[in-house]
């Protein structure tokens, strides 16, 4: 089964998706973005909706505060996903709520969440939870150009190296991938259940070919980069 992401766009849809995967960067980003899914809320409303989420998902460390939730609520005003509405009143406070943008990114994020939920227990996930396990996903240097490459079929190594450096020559801020760390993310990937790796029988060549699984993660992610490229 092939992808379609056609050689030809394959550089502009990693740097979309890479792009739609920088706005989502941060630890509360995405619990903002669901808090905020069903309507405007007071500052601590938000922080308490988060932190209350957190406390139903069995997670660990430290709540989200006032301080962090102003950094990133910031960052996502700059990022053109939510609006501040203050109140002047006596007793002043701050409204959030999404911008068409940001309620966009939402809907765009649904295909990674039923991505994330197809897994063995994955039913179990929250919307918010199934995001950010495609996000992780999808984390690291070469793993998007690795998907992007292998969309089209399977490749052998050199072949796969060549495919990708031949792709990022135009990219200051990378250098060429090397079988080490082709290799490394390769294996991550397999463990992820996301590549098959193929090798003959001296293993004096290796052949990698996306599973299904790997195929569905490029469909889904699809529609954030279609999002970011309108940014």
């Amino acid at each position: 089964m092939r992808v379609d992401v056609g050689s030809g766009e394959a550089v502009s849809w990693r740097r979309a998706v890479e792009d739609g995967l920088q706005v989502l960067a941060g630890r509360w980003v995405v619990a903002i973005l669901a808090a905020l899914a069903q309507g405007p809320l007071r500052s601590n409303a938000l922080l308490n909706e988060i932190n209350a989420a957190g406390g139903r998902l069995g997670r660990r460390g430290q709540p989200l505060d006032h301080r962090v939730l102003k950094d990133t609520t910031n960052r996502l005003g700059l990022d053109g996903l939510l609006v501040e509405h203050d109140d002047p009143t006596p007793h002043p406070y701050v409204l959030y709520e999404l911008t068409s943008r940001g309620l966009a990114l939402l809907v765009c994020l649904r295909p990674l969440a039923k991505w994330a939920r197809s897994a063995p227990d994955g039913e179990r996930l929250s919307w918010r939870e199934a995001v950010e396990l495609a996000v992780d996903a999808l984390r690291g240097v070469w793993v998007l150009p690795i998907l992007a490459a292998l969309a089209q079929g399977p490749l052998r190594s050199g072949e796969l190296r060549t495919e990708i450096n031949s792709a990022e020559a135009a990219r200051q801020d990378r250098a060429d991938l090397d079988f080490r760390v082709l290799k490394d993310t390769t294996t991550r990937l397999i463990g992820d259940g996301l590549l098959i790796e193929h090798s003959s029988p001296t293993r004096s060549l290796v052949r990698y070919e996306l599973t299904q699984r790997g195929q569905a993660l490029v469909v889904a992610v699809r529609p954030l980069a279609d999002w970011a490229s309108t940014a």
